[in-house]
């Protein structure tokens, strides 16, 4: 055998050995030592930061990227505060980073563990009796779900913020008056937490620590990485080098200054730092731990909270603790209003990049740069190294075709409405040809092409990963994760398939239907009836069935109040926020709580309109008529009930 071919022989056989790791996705099977030349990253980033910010209107932001240990870049562009004509400084001003705080919390708990503290397999009570947690499906709630977004709890918005610092309410208050049912089986599925469970990790921490969640994140975390300019609480030695969050103004080229908002899930979003702190939390995690020759946290430590904890299917990097997975990456990301944060995490090149921005915008930013960095001067993490399954091919794709809406809403909630608005992603799946998926949305310009692999997996033409659809008990084809179609993260988003009845534009009708129905019948129609009584004129439905007109009207004005209490518990909004954010008034609550009474009326209206048939004298349009409203009256309830927008 020649040399060549053994060569050959040798190199075929390390590739197929690396294939399965690099067909898992796995971060941690790919190394490589590049390093980065600092002026070409510098230029590169100007860029990248100045056309996006000329574009869309960031007025500031902070970068860090670190290799081998070392702070390799640190800079800032344009203003923390445009008013003042503040620069943004990398090593004085101060940013919040929101959810990039539930990767500091990981992190901690992750120590606690080291230190036999915590356990992430115990139930969350037996460390906090006192946490009235659901424990639906039979079975506690634990760190580990916790950690990987996979608790199964609902998607909660209502007050998790507030407008003042003394309106923030003690976590148990917090928790008893806005409890969160679990709407899933534990483990089985990520959707990503919008705090809530994090914040009952911190809890967690603060008993068995004994002490406050700031203060004990000082300990484990900040302190030990010498981050000096970063709280978890807005301190007032930060306040004058904070960046200010902005708005665009529609129609205005200068933004909008937005006010302070606290939140009250602390251990998931309250994290102020500088580009220049974030460089020391982005060296312990690429340097095992280790920083300045103090030991964070042990290497095994560290290498378990980034691997695969979850994956909802086998083709996907998966959810680590407090991050999410890339293929050759770890990120999280915080966001999005009006600060977005970015932590990307490149191990096998021992490289990290930290950015934050003061504008809404900067999220796209986000995504943009991060994956032109990757693909710049890493494009090997963005394999995902998908492969196809031959016999896939032979299977019809008309079983996946359908009408799919983002599972990113509240199930049991009143927000579960804004599913209905025009950017909530509902998207239509189509069969392509005779290996290829389109997905549509059904309102705004966003659409995808997938490409068979296997069969139920499909990979993204845009790179943006795998698709891969999932089935019920029965086999049936039921919705699909994938990444965001817009890639800002690397999160899974779950998408649900829908009948006809949940469709949005079904129940556009519908609500343009009952709108109509029930304003007609209880303000229009009494208004004319009423002007044609000041008139002298009586008219027919009038003198017939007067009782049973009278019902009518009732039900018809409690109705319109059914369909604007929703509105009453978003409008008027709060910094362009839904007003539920910060909680949902009493007298709100009574209205939806009324709205059961008014069901109870609705469900009557056919009983009232058949004896009305009967026993009234009005014509047979004035017959029809009260049959038909009577019928959408009843419509009107499982409407009601599928979109929460009575209180249970």
């Amino acid at each position: 055998m020649s040399r060549s071919t053994i060569g050959v022989t040798i190199a075929l056989t390390a590739l197929l050995l690396l294939l399965p790791r690099i067909a898992q996705g796995q971060v941690e099977g790919w190394t490589a030592r590049r390093l980065i030349d600092a002026r070409d990253l510098e230029s590169f980033l100007d860029g990248i930061i100045g056309e996006h910010c000329g574009l869309a209107g960031v007025p500031g932001v902070a970068l860090g990227v670190v290799q081998e240990g070392k702070l390799v870049l640190s800079k800032g562009y344009g203003y923390a505060d445009v008013e003042a004509r503040r620069p943004v400084d990398p090593g004085t001003t101060v940013f919040p980073v929101f959810s990039v705080t539930k990767s500091f919390t990981a992190m901690a708990v992750m120590a606690l563990v080291e230190r036999g503290q915590l356990d992430l397999a115990r139930d969350v009570r037996e460390y906090a009796p006192e946490l009235a947690v659901p424990q639906a499906y039979g079975e506690p709630m634990t760190l580990h779900q916790i950690l990987t977004h996979t608790t199964g709890l609902d998607k909660t918005l209502e007050g998790l913020l507030a407008l003042r610092g003394d309106a923030v309410l003690p976590f148990l208050t917090f928790l008893r008056e806005h409890p969160v049912p679990r709407v899933d089986p534990p483990g089985t599925l990520c959707q990503y937490d919008l705090g809530y469970s994090f914040a009952i990790a911190g809890h967690v921490m603060e008993k068995v620590a004994g002490k406050p969640y700031p203060e004990l994140m000082r300990q484990l975390v900040l302190d030990p990485l010498e981050m000096t300019r970063s709280d978890f609480r807005l301190s007032r030695a930060q306040e004058p080098d904070l960046a200010w969050g902005y708005l665009q103004n529609p129609g205005d080229d200068r933004p909008r200054r937005t006010g302070r908002l606290h939140t009250q899930i602390a251990p998931a979003a309250v994290l102020h730092t500088t580009a220049q702190d974030m460089s020391h939390f982005l060296i312990a995690h690429l340097e095992g731990g280790l920083f300045r020759g103090r030991q964070v946290v042990s290497p095994r430590t560290l290498k378990r909270q980034h691997a695969a904890q979850h994956r909802p299917h086998p083709s996907f990097p998966g959810v680590a603790y407090g991050f999410f997975r890339g293929p050759g990456w770890v990120e999280c990301v915080g966001g999005p209003f009006p600060h977005a944060s970015l932590v990307l995490l490149v191990p096998g090149a021992r490289v990290g990049l930290f950015m934050a921005t003061d504008a809404v915008p900067g999220m796209l930013l986000m995504g943009r740069l991060r994956h032109r960095f990757l693909h710049r001067y890493f494009p090997e993490t963005l394999d995902w190294g998908i492969r196809s399954d031959p016999a896939a091919g032979a299977r019809s794709l008309e079983e996946f075709a359908g009408t799919y809406r983002l599972r990113f809403h509240s199930k049991r909630g009143l927000e579960k409405i804004g599913m209905l608005s025009p950017i909530s992603l509902e998207m239509v799946v189509r069969p392509r040809g005779a290996d290829r998926l389109e997905l549509e949305e059904t309102v705004l310009p966003i659409s995808r092409e997938l490409t068979r692999k296997g069969r139920d997996l499909f990979e993204r033409t845009d790179g943006h990963g795998p698709v891969a659809f999932q089935r019920d008990e029965r086999g049936v084809v039921k919705g699909f994760v994938t990444h965001p179609l817009l890639p800002i993260a690397v999160m899974p988003f779950t998408f649900e398939r829908l009948s006809w009845l949940e469709w949005r534009s079904t129940n556009w009708v519908l609500l343009a239907l009952f709108w109509a129905t029930f304003l007609w019948v209880g303000a229009v129609e009494p208004a004319i009836a009423a002007i044609r009584a000041l008139a002298g004129r009586r008219s027919g439905p009038a003198r017939a069935g007067g009782r049973h007109r009278a019902h009518l009207v009732v039900v018809g004005i409690l109705n319109l109040v059914v369909l604007v209490t929703p509105l009453l518990a978003i409008f008027p909004l709060v910094e362009v926020l839904p007003r539920l954010l910060f909680g949902v008034d009493a007298w709100v609550k009574a209205l939806q709580r009324l709205g059961l009474v008014t069901l109870a009326l609705d469900l009557s209206l056919p009983a009232v309109a058949l004896h009305y048939w009967h026993r009234s004298g009005a014509g047979l349009p004035g017959r029809i008529g009260y049959v038909v409203v009577s019928l959408l009256a009843a419509l009107f309830v499982p409407f009601c009930l599928y979109w929460n927008l009575v209180g249970l």
